[in-house]
């Protein structure tokens, strides 16, 4: 237990030390009005596709209900689309973090 504690006082004074840091604000601006909301979406998308990703293995692998396989077919096809949406995410992200470098 004292190492779990310590470990967290250790990460709070990191997060203390990093917000002290002088950023440039414009770069802290680009973050967060050009990345952010990106990576926001990123991830939301790459959980919607994990989640959907289960739950159509949940299904196929039924034994209570026969398993749709159309249906699990379409969700299938929904988890590439998105996993396609988010490569161009991330290429978008990335671009724009190299803009900073």
């Amino acid at each position: 237990m004292a190492n779990f504690m310590e470990d967290i006082n250790n990460i709070n004074i990191i997060k203390k030390e990093l917000s002290e840091l002088p950023l440039d604000p414009r770069e802290k601006s680009y973050l967060e009005n050009s990345i952010s909301p990106i990576t926001d979406l990123l991830y939301k998308l790459s959980s919607t596709a994990t989640s959907l990703s289960q739950s159509a293995n949940y299904l196929s692998q039924s034994f209570i209900t026969k398993p749709k396989r159309r249906k699990i077919k379409k969700t299938n096809d929904t988890i590439y689309e998105i996993n396609e949406t988010c490569d161009e995410l991330f290429k978008i992200i990335k671009k724009r973090i190299d803009l900073i470098k």
